[in-house]
């Protein structure tokens, strides 16, 4: 089970200086196992709320994420660890999971990488070629080695399902 970094109003929001040197709050949704961003909302104001941050947005926070590490030590920085996507990001995190599995499906079909059949992961990676070593990054669209598995697993489903 995906296990999230969560900073939000029941831990504590992120504070981000963003490119127009402006500090706002943020919240997000953060999975550990794949160390990816899948969900940032930037504070509008009391009235308004929180809008989602744009691509550009998200990979700055990301960065920042990165710089700072707070997955390390999530307790000092008063942030929560969740089984599950906090409701407010739950729509985000299945687009963000739905996107980056069609990327990674499109990236397996284009590398010729779907076996005939299933296989357990140690045995498609001698069949692929590809090593354990690339994580991928959501944010920049690059499947890893895993995602690329996971993928050719979907695939062959489809493929070898007999014809209705």
């Amino acid at each position: 089970m995906a296990r999230f970094l969560v900073a939000d109003e029941d831990t504590s929001l992120w504070g981000h200086v963003f490119p127009d040197r402006r500090e706002r709050m943020t919240r997000f949704v953060f999975e550990m196992e794949t160390s990816l961003l899948l969900a940032v909302q930037i504070e509008t104001g009391p009235v308004s709320g929180w809008r989602d941050a744009t691509p550009a947005e998200l990979l700055d926070v990301a960065e920042d994420l990165a710089t700072n590490r707070p997955f390390d030590d999530p307790a000092a920085w008063d942030l929560g660890i969740a089984d599950s996507a906090p409701a407010w990001a739950e729509r985000i995190v299945a687009d963000a999971k739905a996107a980056y599995d069609a990327i990674s499906d499109d990236a397996v079909r284009a590398e010729n990488l779907v076996p005939g059949s299933a296989m357990e992961y140690d045995e498609w990676l001698r069949w692929s070629g590809l090593d354990d070593s690339f994580v991928g990054d959501l944010q920049r669209g690059i499947p890893g080695t895993r995602d690329k598995f996971e993928a050719s697993l979907r695939l062959t489903e489809q493929v070898s399902a007999p014809a209705p």
